[in-house]
């Protein structure tokens, strides 16, 4: 098993916790991000277009506040508690945030002691323009880049189109990896069609500490599924930027986004390289298989 300490993240020590992550940033190549919210209003038919996709999240995280942010680099894992979301009175679904309670989080505190929204945009910032040149890797990430976008954008409702949404998520991120998307294409993942506890279980990730459905936690377990995965298949980072599970979108650059549809090639695994650690600056580094 991996074991690895989760840095809890309130208002009290943000400053201290994001100087460290910039500190990190100008190490490491990839960001895995992950957000935890209160579920879902408006439901997606699973045979939905892309268009009815994308214009289902905007409506959810247009009028619903995240619960909290999680981000690791390398085997660095930090959870940021945000203070938006009030339980007693925001828009909510109830089986969401009774999973959430479950899985130990605390929204009370949340709410008492935990990070505004302004902030955390401020400090993103830093990390975005006086950062590293960061990858960011997500896991069914539509909801997960759409609040990030709000976030940064300081609670504007995002743009109308999934064109005009890739555009700001490069603009703010430059490089996005989705991993249920890459899963789609590797033999055994069964054509992405499963969660990221699943994929993790095939792909035997073990992670002794953290709890499934607080960001901090999947935000780890998303980083080292997608640091096997680059090593059991030998994936071609490239082929997949820019693409969303369910949007099927590539975007080229920050003014010329085009839609494309998904790779038919499928990937069998490749035998294991040996254990490496890619550095920000693209050396590599025996001794572990973590890509951060």
């Amino acid at each position: 098993m991996t074991k690895n300490s989760i840095n809890v993240v309130w208002a009290s020590n943000l400053d201290e916790e994001f100087r460290r992550i910039v500190a990190f940033s100008h190490t490491f190549r990839y960001v895995a991000v992950d957000f935890e919210y209160p579920g879902v209003i408006v439901q997606t038919a699973r045979d939905a277009s892309a268009t009815t996709r994308y214009a289902d999240m905007k409506s959810n995280v247009d009028c619903m506040n995240p619960i909290q942010v999680g981000l690791t680099l390398f085997n660095d894992t930090w959870q940021i508690n945000l203070n938006g979301f009030n339980p007693e009175t925001d828009l909510q679904s109830r089986p969401s945030i009774e999973l959430l309670r479950r899985s130990g989080v605390d929204l009370e505190r949340n709410r008492a002691v935990g990070v505004s929204e302004s902030i955390f945009a401020d400090r993103m910032l830093e990390l975005l323009f006086g950062g590293g040149l960061l990858q960011w890797v997500t896991f069914h990430g539509l909801y997960d880049l759409g609040y990030l976008v709000k976030i940064m954008t300081r609670g504007e409702p995002l743009p109308d189109t999934a064109l005009e949404f890739m555009r700001r998520v490069s603009y703010l991120l430059v490089t996005v990896y989705d991993i249920k998307y890459i899963a789609g294409v590797c033999d055994g993942l069964k054509g992405g069609e499963i969660g990221l506890m699943a994929v993790s279980k095939i792909l035997e990730v073990d992670i002794e500490d953290g709890r499934h459905h607080q960001a901090g936690y999947d935000s780890l377990v998303t980083a080292m599924v997608f640091a096997k995965m680059k090593m059991t298949y030998m994936i071609d980072e490239f082929s997949f930027r820019g693409k969303l599970y369910g949007l099927h979108q590539r975007h080229e650059s920050a003014w010329h986004p085009q839609l494309q549809q998904p790779h038919s090639v499928m990937w069998s695994p490749a035998p294991p390289p040996p254990m490496m650690m890619v550095m920000h600056d693209g050396r590599y580094s025996h001794g572990t298989y973590f890509c951060y």
